[in-house]
């Protein structure tokens, strides 16, 4: 978790250069990111970047394609996992 904290922390100056509005969630537990991500409203945000390994991106896909309101929105990957 410490190695996504760090990559999210390198990252964020890259969005807010760009324009981009971020907010950042640090899960705690399993299946927390699939449980706020399929909570998500429509048009409440543009994107998802995941910053973690395949099995929290696995997780945060999960969580848009159970979504109630069926999100169609672009999912981002930047790499922390054991080899990123």
């Amino acid at each position: 978790r410490r190695r996504g904290v760090r990559r999210a922390q390198q990252f964020a100056p890259l969005f807010a250069d760009a324009g981009l509005h971020i907010h950042q969630h640090v899960t705690g537990e399993a299946g927390e990111a699939r449980r706020l991500l399929a909570g998500l409203n429509p048009g409440q945000y543009d994107g998802v970047v995941v910053v973690g390994g395949d099995g929290f991106l696995n997780e945060a896909v999960l969580g848009l394609m159970t979504s109630r309101h069926h999100l169609n929105i672009p999912v981002g990957i930047i790499p922390a996992g054991e080899r990123g």
